[in-house]
């Protein structure tokens, strides 16, 4: 697995093209905060802020002790407060960029549950916290919790973005790493090539394919 930086997108922790983990669920986090989450706590928005300019100039420790900061300031809030979630989430993706998948883990498993609960489980931001759980089991090895959950996130993506849609052919082909992995051979180009039909269909394939 490939470590991830902050950017925008939908990618492989989504890790197979690079960049595209952190970035989505920053951005995620960014939509969770406005216009309600701020209203609800100017400490907490200040320790997420100066969290995310510290990841982005590269000091992990400093982002982490923001992160940490923000979430004992919500801990207490409830499920019903969009904070907590996209706490968590900031959290686990700081975890999963330093591949410390033990502790993304239990964090993407909470903010899942937050989103069931408060969203619903068929909202499409629901796909990007499957992903990301499912490439933490993946890349712990644990290859048969993972795959339900890539699953999961394929039928979602599909179903509220479209079977043409360049995040599914980005899931599918995060799947078929590990079906390779299990020795799927069959089932895994299967996948890829649904997956390469999709970019081609983009006009063009992501960076590294």
């Amino acid at each position: 697995m490939t470590g991830c930086r902050p950017t925008s997108g939908y990618q492989k922790c989504w890790s197979a093209y690079g960049l595209w983990t952190v970035g989505l669920i920053i951005t995620v986090c960014v939509v969770w905060w406005t216009p309600r989450a701020r209203a609800q706590g100017t400490r907490w928005e200040h320790y997420m802020a100066e969290g995310v300019k510290a990841y982005q100039s590269g000091q992990e420790t400093n982002a982490e002790m923001f992160y940490l900061a923000a979430l004992e300031d919500v801990e207490n809030a409830g499920p019903e407060d969009p904070r907590l979630a996209a706490t968590l989430n900031t959290l686990a993706v700081l975890y999963h960029a330093q591949r410390k998948y033990a502790k993304a883990e239990p964090l993407y498993q909470r903010v899942l549950k937050l989103l069931e609960q408060t969203v619903g489980p068929e909202h499409p931001t629901l796909a990007t916290t499957l992903n990301n759980l499912a490439v933490v089991y993946e890349a712990q090895g644990k290859y048969d919790e993972a795959e339900p959950f890539y699953q999961r996130a394929l039928t979602l993506i599909e179903h509220t973005l479209g079977p043409e849609h360049p995040n599914l052919a980005a899931a599918l082909d995060n799947y078929a790493d590990l079906l390779r992995k299990m020795q799927r051979e069959a089932e895994a180009e299967t996948a890829e090539t649904r997956a390469k039909a999709i970019w081609a269909k983009q006009k063009g394939q992501p960076a590294g394919k």
